[in-house]
């Protein structure tokens, strides 16, 4: 060990000693050995460079014997690691894993030979599971070709086929190309729902969710895809700043406002075009838009996931005086006028919740963003749905 340099100066002195006591009393918070090893390393290299300092020559003595302590104990542990999980490796990724393992007690002496000797074995198990792998698909594509190719390649079946050897490849975009030439023949939503799937992982594991979230969504009552969707939609949304967009359901929003662990999404894009009511003196509850939204839009537009955790609002009340309750909404005047930054202006008149102040109109937001009033029965205004969503896990 080269000679270091000591610290002479009194006041950083006891600067050096208060960082190198302090390193020494985490390591028991740290999990990994390598870490814990390299903490009380530096430790003990303070503690020299202070030369008889307080107690420090001690110190660095324990210091240093610790992390010797802690590198032995370590290394043995994972080793014993690494050896049980190559006892039971099965698949590929169960041996990367064991290499990594190996990897970890390579600095140790005592295992480096061993170790060396198991990464090798492993490597070796890995070719033979990638060379087994690589024959069983040639194999199936062969059979596939072989018993199907001359049936159906003149038939309205070709392209189904040739999707499945596509995709048995792994080649799903081509197979996704054949699906839609296949048409409605049986079978091919669900062949088109594992290439969907398939692509959308791909893309996670290159750290675009976006895109996997956009592939995700093509597909057609698939549990295991709604389910990802929407935890990739709840931390896209989390990541996403009030007044960007984001995918949520089978549209695009406008995040409007987050409180805590809620969030408030508007359309990005108005909806349809409707009257607020058939008739006058009519409440929100009762009206055309609150009917379309929550029998008409809400059922089409959002999964049974996306549903659980849209929140239900009380806004009005119905004729009768109880409240109404609801999961999808147009926003009030009081909300727009609140959150009308964060909002995309829209080309299009759209409808505000607000009770109707008279028997015959109701507030809208124009095309310029201002708030008017029109008759309930015009034809002028679309619908801009609104909902708060939860993103508590």
């Amino acid at each position: 060990m080269s000679e270091e340099k000591l610290i002479t100066d009194p006041e950083r002195q006891e600067k050096v000693y208060s960082d190198a006591c302090g390193l020494l009393d985490s390591f028991t918070y740290i999990i990994r050995f390598e870490r814990k090893v390299t903490v009380l390393k530096n430790a003990a290299r303070k503690f020299r460079k202070l030369g008889d300092y307080k107690d420090s020559r001690e110190k660095a003595a324990f210091s240093q014997k610790l992390a010797e302590q802690e590198e032995k104990k370590g290394s043995k542990a994972s080793f014993e690691k690494a050896l049980e999980k190559e006892k039971s490796a099965k698949v590929k990724s169960d041996y990367v894993d064991t290499i990594e393992e190996f990897k970890r007690t390579s600095k140790n002496e005592e295992y480096k030979e061993e170790g060396k000797k198991h990464i090798t074995h492993c490597k070796e198990q890995i070719i033979k599971i990638e060379n087994k792998a690589a024959t069983k698909r040639r194999l199936i594509v062969l059979g596939i070709l072989a018993v199907l190719a001359v049936i159906f390649w003149r038939t309205p079946g070709c392209p189904y086929v040739k999707g499945m050897v596509h995709q048995q490849m792994g080649q799903y975009r081509k197979a996704l190309v054949n699906y839609e030439q296949a048409g409605h023949l049986p079978g091919v939503t669900g062949h088109k729902n594992a290439c969907y799937y398939a692509l959308a992982q791909d893309a996670l594991k290159q750290g675009k969710e976006k895109k996997a979230l956009k592939l995700l969504k093509k597909t057609v009552d698939s549990d295991k895809a709604e389910a990802q969707e929407w935890k990739l939609e709840c931390k896209l949304i989390k990541e996403t700043q009030v007044g960007k967009r984001v995918i949520f359901g089978d549209g695009r929003w406008t995040i409007a406002a987050k409180e805590g662990n809620k969030v408030l999404l508007v359309y990005t894009k108005v909806s349809k075009k409707s009257i607020y009511a058939r008739t006058q003196d009519v409440t929100w509850r009762d009206s055309e838009v609150f009917k379309w939204l929550n029998t008409k839009f809400a059922p089409v537009k959002f999964s049974e996931e996306e549903l659980n955790v849209i929140c239900e609002q009380y806004t009005g009340k119905k004729a009768s005086g109880t409240l109404t309750q609801e999961k999808v909404f147009v926003l009030s005047e009081q909300e727009y006028l609140q959150y009308r930054k964060a909002v995309i202006p829209s080309d299009e008149n759209y409808w505000l919740r607000d009770e109707p102040l008279t028997k015959m109109q109701a507030s809208y937001v124009s095309a310029d963003g201002d708030v008017k009033k029109t008759y309930v029965n015009d034809t002028v205004c679309h619908i801009r749905p609104a909902v708060w969503v939860s993103l508590k896990e």
